[in-house]
């Protein structure tokens, strides 16, 4: 397959700009015709940001996503890359049960798992960790009730 180099997108840059420069931050979803540029844009912009932009960027391309359970299992897909993972995600994301965010002294591993995850989003400067999304508090939630159901 021939490459294209990426050019003449100073229109879209400047856009995506004014979006991360934008209190309060927002997430914002890309989305475009098939092989428009959209993953090389956002690969570009991630390059550019200062080092102190934390991005969080989930590429949907390849999943079938038709509804809010598909949409809830890509988000939450996780790698099983450690023995008793499921027990220590399910500690960390019931603090989101009842809260919508709490305090950390100290961000552990498992929780930057979840970062990288696009789960849970780490806010250095009020020293909170939170979801990523209503939605993905909302899928927490869910989650932690069908967990008490069994």
């Amino acid at each position: 397959m021939r490459q294209i180099e990426f050019h003449n997108r100073e229109k879209e840059i400047k856009e995506f700009m004014d979006i991360f420069n934008a209190e309060p931050s927002l997430i914002t979803f890309v989305y475009g015709p098939i092989n428009s540029g959209k993953t090389a844009l956002i690969d570009h912009l991630i390059k550019q940001l200062p080092a102190d932009y934390v991005v969080f960027y989930i590429n949907l391309r390849g999943k079938f996503i038709s509804n809010y359970d598909d949409f809830v299992r890509a988000l939450f897909k996780l790698e099983r890359e450690k023995k008793g993972y499921k027990e220590v995600l399910k500690n960390i994301l019931e603090r989101f049960s009842e809260a919508e965010s709490y305090e950390y002294v100290r961000v552990i591993a498992d929780v930057t798992y979840l970062v990288k995850g696009n789960i849970l989003f780490v806010d250095p400067a009020n020293s909170i960790i939170k979801p990523q999304s209503r939605l993905n508090l909302l899928a927490i939630r869910k989650i932690l009730r069908r967990g008490e159901e069994k």
